[in-house]
C-alpha cells in the first residue's frame, strides 16, 4: 500500500518531521492503490457542507479502500513513526473543493490537534485556481503545502496552530480539489 522507499527511511523522515514540524512525500501509495481510491472517489456521492462564515466544500463518506488503507498496519505505523505516538486515536474527513470553496482562517477555532495529515487526490489542478492548503503560526510565518496527487503531509500544530484552504477561483471550473484530512489525538 506504502511506498516501499517510505517504509524503509522512516528514520530520515521522523528526524525531518522533528526539526521542520511538517514533513510532505511525495508519491506514497502505490499505484495500485492510488487506481482503487481513484476509482472509489469518481462514484462517491459528495454533499455540500457549509457555514458562510467559516468553510464552504463537499464532503463524502470514506470509501472502503480509504478505511482499509488508514486502518492497515503500514499506515499506521508510519505515522506512528513520523509523530513519535504510541497510541493514538484518528479522524479522518473527506472533502472536495471546486469553485468558491474554501475555509477561513479564525481565531475562535476550536483547539486543533495535536498533528494533522493529509492525503491529497487531486488530478492536474491547475495552481491560478487557489485551493492551496495554508498552515500559520500567527506571527507572518506560514507553510503552504504543495498542490500534488498521491501526496501525504503531517503536521505538527503546535509550530502550525492555523490553518486554512484558499478560496478556488473561476480557473477552477469543473475541477475537484479531493483531500483526505486526518487528525491523531493522542490517547
Amino acid at each position: 500500500m506504502i511506498n516501499k522507499f517510505y517504509l524503509q527511511n522512516q528514520e530520515l523522515i521522523q528526524k525531518q518531521f522533528i526539526k521542520e514540524g511538517t514533513v510532505v512525500l511525495f508519491d506514497v501509495l502505490t499505484p495500485e492503490i492510488l487506481a482503487k481510491i481513484k476509482i472509489e472517489l469518481s462514484n462517491s456521492k459528495w454533499t455540500k457542507d457549509h457555514h458562510i462564515l467559516t468553510y464552504s466544500y463537499s464532503t463524502a463518506f470514506l470509501t472502503p479502500v480509504i478505511k482499509h488503507l488508514i486502518s492497515s498496519p503500514e499506515f499506521q505505523h508510519l505515522i506512528f513513526k513520523i509523530c513519535q505516538q504510541k497510541a493514538s486515536l484518528f479522524q479522518f474527513q473527506l472533502i472536495s473543493c471546486t469553485w468558491k470553496n474554501y475555509t477561513l482562517l479564525h481565531d475562535s477555532q476550536s483547539k486543533p490537534p495535536k498533528y494533522e495529515i493529509i492525503l491529497d487526490f487531486t488530478d492536474d489542478w491547475d495552481p491560478k485556481a487557489g485551493g492551496f492548503i495554508t498552515y500559520t503560526n500567527g506571527t507572518g510565518e506560514y507553510t503552504k503545502l504543495p498542490q500534488h496527487n498521491n501526496m501525504l503531509a503531517v503536521i505538527n500544530r503546535k509550530y502550525h496552530p492555523h490553518k486554512f484552504i484558499q478560496y478556488c477561483n473561476h480557473y477552477a471550473q469543473e475541477k475537484q480539489r479531493m483531500i483526505l484530512f486526518g487528525s491523531i489525538h493522542p490517547k
